[in-house]
C-alpha cells in the first residue's frame, strides 16, 4: 500500500508594521529604528543620498561600540 502524502503551504499574513526591536548589550540598549534613523544621517551627510533604503546593510557591533553600514559601493559606520 503507498501513502500519498500532500503538503499544504498555509498563508502567513505579516503585520503591516515591523515590532520594536531591541539590543541591550552590557548596560546600553540600541533601537533598530534609532540606528536607521543615524545611519541615514551619516549617508546624507557625507553625500550618499539614501533613496532606497531597502539598499542600505547595518551591521551592528555593540562591543565595538559602531554600527558598520554599506549603501551601494559606500561603506561607513557610526558611533553607538
Amino acid at each position: 500500500i503507498k501513502e500519498v502524502v500532500k503538503e499544504v503551504k498555509v498563508p502567513v499574513e505579516v503585520p503591516a508594521k515591523n515590532p520594536a526591536f531591541y539590543v541591550q548589550y552590557q548596560s546600553a540598549e540600541y533601537t533598530v529604528d534609532a540606528i536607521t534613523e543615524r545611519v541615514i544621517a551619516d549617508c546624507n551627510a557625507k553625500g550618499h543620498a539614501v533613496e532606497n533604503p531597502e539598499a542600505l546593510s547595518i551591521y551592528l557591533k555593540p562591543e565595538d561600540k559602531k554600527a558598520y553600514y554599506t549603501l551601494g559601493g559606500f561603506n561607513g559606520y557610526i558611533e553607538l
